[in-house]
């Protein structure tokens, strides 16, 4: 945040911005793809609350991040909030979403109050959550007294006024003297069993009807959707029916790909490797999470086939193979895993000739390469179908001398005749294992 290196700093000034302006119990959608930082943001998000709320633990010193004038100053007035993370995703294996909805709301509170040193605080909040988690069938070692009875919880299914008063008093708990407005922020709930995220969103709706309690899920609402038309049928609007669940949507912008590797330690060198990973990552669109995977796999592979290398020298076979064909191989493995498949298991070419299309470095690399095996007359304009020829004849080759293991297959001894004077031919299978 304070170099703001992924340009997230305005999405966190504009939410700040939101969050300011509510008056009472409101819901909103952060909306983006799966992927797309969109859990990332919202633990930046609690980060700020955080430290803007002085009767609170920090995780950090933020605060010259809020000074006067400093880049999230908005978010210094921001000091009434109590943010409290739930993480739908690792909690669907419960039948039923509220104890562990209330098991988060308490736990948040008891960490402030110890934070405060309130142990009274502490304790009611604690027995609370003993209580809550031995009526859902979890092992409890007090009987909850005061923000919860086991006639309220025990009716809670059959008496919906009643639960709800149980809820605002878990609320009661662990508000005051702490915040002003507890902000729930729901996460990964388009990951969740259908049945489990549909009562998420409904027990939130009718449970915690309070104008002390913002919901905020962080959520894919175009897979959310298909979750819901997948329950109520294809015929069924998944979103209208979303709709219903907040008042509010607010996109979240995609972070930059390109500006994500620079910042995660892969810089942008004219090393051919480098090139051609940035225009990929770029071509496909990444996520956040897609990028962190090509990430990750491109500073595995690449020490084992650039770094460690003196040079290329004069043979444009290894250095394509090394510098081209393994970053490209990389996002396809990263991307489309099926497409990946039918490269290295079914040596479909076209697929592969496709994915170096979306780069014109790999292009212009795959072109030299084979300019400097195949005898070209240089009287001779090559046509587009010969130029065309020449590459998928080079890929060919090397997919099927690194992946075939076949040695009676034509094909595969067509790659020697092609590509055999190359003085690291017998090295080029290692990219199998490598990639």
């Amino acid at each position: 945040m304070r170099d703001d290196q992924l340009g997230r700093n305005t999405d966190l000034i504009e939410f700040a911005g939101i969050l300011d302006s509510l008056e009472g119990g409101f819901s909103l959608f952060l909306d983006a793809e799966w992927g797309s930082g969109k859990t990332f943001f919202v633990k930046q998000l609690i980060c700020l609350l955080e430290e803007s709320n002085p009767f609170i633990g920090s995780p950090g010193d933020l605060s010259d991040l809020m000074a006067e004038d400093a880049p999230l100053a908005r978010f210094s007035s921001l000091d009434g909030y109590l943010p409290v993370y739930y993480n739908a995703w690792e909690n669907d294996h419960w039948d039923d979403p509220l104890p562990s909805l209330a098991a988060a709301i308490a736990l948040q509170g008891d960490m402030s109050a110890s934070f405060r040193s309130d142990t009274e605080a502490s304790e009611k909040i604690a027995g609370s959550l003993d209580a809550i988690l031995g009526i859902f069938g979890r092992s409890g070692f007090s009987t909850l007294r005061e923000a919860f009875t086991g006639k309220d919880l025990i009716e809670a299914y059959r008496e919906r006024e009643s639960l709800r008063l149980s809820v605002s008093r878990l609320v009661d708990s662990v508000l005051p003297e702490k915040a002003n407005t507890l902000l729930l922020l729901i996460d990964e709930l388009d990951r969740c069993r259908p049945s489990f995220a549909m009562r998420v969103l409904e027990q939130l709706k009718n449970l915690f009807v309070d104008e002390r309690v913002v919901v905020v899920y962080s959520v894919n609402s175009a897979q959310l959707s298909h979750v819901v038309e997948g329950m109520y049928g294809q015929e069924f609007d998944g979103q209208r029916y979303l709709s219903r669940f907040y008042d509010l949507s607010v996109p979240l912008r995609k972070v930059d790909a390109s500006k994500h590797l620079q910042v995660s330690g892969l810089l942008k060198t004219s090393n051919r490797f480098d090139v051609i990973a940035y225009d990929l990552t770029e071509a496909y669109s990444m996520t956040m999470r897609d990028t962190n995977r090509y990430l990750t796999e491109l500073l595995r592979v690449r020490p084992q086939v650039i770094e460690s290398r003196n040079g290329f020298g004069n043979d444009w076979i290894s250095a394509f193979a090394d510098a081209g064909l393994a970053p490209v191989m990389l996002a396809l493995k990263t991307v489309d895993p099926d497409s990946y498949k039918s490269v290295t298991q079914q040596f479909d070419i076209q697929t592969l000739y496709d994915t170096f299309a979306l780069s014109d470095s790999a292009m212009d690399f795959m072109d030299a390469t084979w300019g400097s095996y195949i005898k070209l007359d240089s009287e001779k304009e090559l046509s587009k179908e010969d130029r065309q020829a020449a590459r998928m004849e080079l890929l060919e080759a090397l997919v099927y001398w690194i992946w075939c293991n076949d040695s009676n297959n034509p094909k595969r001894q067509n790659a020697y005749r092609i590509i055999g004077g190359s003085w690291s031919f017998d090295s080029l299978p290692r990219l199998a294992r490598i990639i």
